[in-house]
């Protein structure tokens, strides 16, 4: 009996991105989380009068997004120490998109409430590791000199 010879397979290294690629995907990244932040206000009043809605159901549309994302950044701040950068980041993108579109083609108020909620997500999972190599680079040259 001969024996079958495999060739042998070995990991392959990640793939990464140069500096100046990092830099300017991690850019793009956050101007998106903040441009998804705040975006959609200017569609309230819209819905306010589509749907009748108090001042109060149009506070609460809006308090969604900032609790879901403070919550969210206190319980999985760290996600992306475990699972990286990177996939956070396009966790975080995911769940942007999905949040855009649940209140794009909302047919009522509780979507609205979801597709906020799902903003709320992703920002929170994009924007800290997207920030977090520039700032840390920053912090590092100050560590360095007299502590306050």
């Amino acid at each position: 009996m001969t024996t079958l010879e495999l060739p042998v397979v070995t990991a392959r290294e990640p793939r990464t991105l140069s500096r100046k690629a990092s830099f300017w995907t991690a850019a793009a990244v956050a101007g998106l989380s903040l441009w998804t932040s705040a975006a959609p206000t200017t569609t309230y009043p819209l819905y306010a009068r589509t749907w009748h809605l108090t001042p109060t159901a149009t506070t609460a549309i809006f308090a969604v997004y900032p609790i879901v994302l403070v919550v969210f950044l206190l319980v999985f701040g760290q996600l992306s120490d475990y699972i990286g950068r990177r996939t956070t980041m396009l966790y975080g993108l995911g769940a942007m998109l999905g949040g855009v579109l649940l209140f794009a083609v909302a047919p009522s108020v509780g979507w609205v409430y979801a597709g906020r909620a799902l903003m709320g997500v992703g920002v929170g999972l994009a924007l800290a590791p997207a920030t977090l190599p520039r700032s840390s680079s920053v912090l590092a040259g100050r560590l360095r000199g007299p502590r306050l």
